[in-house]
């Protein structure tokens, strides 16, 4: 059944809370929590979720860090404008606007990014080599092979994915997405499901995953080994693994037994564990 999109009025009712704030970057009125105190940590989600997907290691982390995690454009709570255009450089441009608008234009900082999330973290550590301390991938994108890692493909040449993109979802898509790319199927709940749908019925974010697939990628993989910053990488050995730890020069690889796409929240405390523990 063909599900109309959700007023932002009402999703933000539900999602956004006392530790929410919008700041406006670019004409966007972009949604972030900003909490923890210490060095700072920036969360980079994976496309088609939001800064909620962070929500289990938050309280782990908090005890340690600044930790600053953010809905990207076109996704979670943040509208993107006419004028933005799904590329990765203009994410990578949105970071850098987010972090100086935040307070971080003088201040180094770690980033930490999930999927299409992890992807923008290299690319923009790549580039801002300077402003990184630490990088921290999880089931990063970012290599030609590397698509399936993410709950929704990127796939240019599928336009049934795209047309399912129209459907609620509720009890079919999502779930069957989820038990595709999930390790642990526990995790997989009412809650869970009905979250990532409201978000993507919100703010036109489905039309952002189609947008997505057809943007310009730029990708600079025969570049990463350049990045001599030092990076943990964390694979769930239930999804595609790609060797990011043999390209980046100065990386410490974690790979997780029975996980798959989400560790943040199939193990969420050796998941936090291991990223205090690197960034300590």
């Amino acid at each position: 059944m063909f599900k109309l999109d959700i007023s932002q009025e009402r999703i933000k009712s539900e999602y956004a809370d006392d530790n929410s704030k919008f700041i406006t970057i670019d004409k966007m009125n972009v949604h972030y929590k900003d909490e923890g105190t210490g060095e700072p940590l920036i969360l980079l989600h994976d496309a088609g979720l939001s800064l909620n997907i962070w929500n289990e290691i938050m309280p782990f982390l908090t005890n340690h860090f600044r930790v600053i995690r953010l809905d990207l454009p076109g996704f979670g709570l943040t509208a993107a404008s006419k004028r933005f255009d799904y590329s990765m450089d203009k994410y990578i441009y949105f970071v850098k606007k987010f972090t100086a608008a935040v307070g971080l234009s003088l201040d180094m900082f770690s980033v930490l990014g999930a999927g299409f999330g992890g992807h923008i973290a290299w690319q923009y550590t790549l580039l801002h080599q300077h402003r990184v301390n630490k990088l921290i991938l999880i089931n990063a994108l970012g290599y030609a092979t590397s698509n399936s890692l993410s709950l929704f493909k990127f796939d240019k040449k599928n336009g049934f994915g795209r047309f399912l993109m129209r459907w609620r979802g509720n009890n079919w898509m999502i779930k069957s997405l989820l038990k595709k790319q999930i390790g642990k199927e526990i995790i997989i709940n009412d809650k869970l499901v009905k979250e990532i749908q409201d978000l993507l019925l919100c703010n036109n974010n489905r039309k952002s995953l189609v947008k997505l697939s057809k943007a310009a990628v730029k990708n600079r993989q025969h570049r990463i080994k350049e990045i001599q910053t030092p990076s943990l990488i964390i694979w769930g050995n239930k999804v595609e693994k790609v060797d990011f730890e043999k390209d980046l020069p100065n990386a410490q690889y974690n790979e997780y037994e029975e996980i798959g796409l989400l560790p943040m929240i199939e193990d969420s405390k050796k998941t936090a564990e291991d990223i205090i523990q690197f960034l300590a």
